[in-house]
């Protein structure tokens, strides 16, 4: 399936996700665009808020990981922008998709 062209969010980011993925694995799938936007986001949280990753700051780092989630009011990901509530929950857009005749097929895209 051809993911790329539904990428609606981080632009840059989507580039650089899709030139790892076909090379490593010379396909797209859904979920890895998902797994790639929790990382991204981890990767945002983990450098503002100073995570150490030391051995010696392990209680510390994950208190500053929940810290940072916490205040995240909105990101971007590779489907476009996602907000958070008061209760954290999570407002994304979403890509529907149905598998036909072997394949992964786009039936819905979100709307920005």
């Amino acid at each position: 399936m051809k993911v790329s062209r539904h990428f609606k969010g981080n632009r840059q980011f989507g580039i650089e996700f899709r030139r790892y993925f076909i090379f490593r694995f010379k396909q797209i799938d859904i979920q890895a665009v998902f797994q790639a936007g929790l990382r991204n986001i981890l990767k945002q949280v983990i450098e503002s808020e100073g995570v150490l990753g030391k051995s010696d700051s392990v209680k510390a780092d994950r208190d500053k990981i929940r810290a940072g989630l916490a205040k995240l009011k909105e990101t971007d990901g590779l489907l476009g922008r996602s907000q958070r509530t008061a209760d954290r929950e999570a407002i994304k857009p979403f890509l529907f998709v149905q598998a036909k005749d072997k394949n992964w097929q786009v039936v819905h895209t979100p709307v920005q």
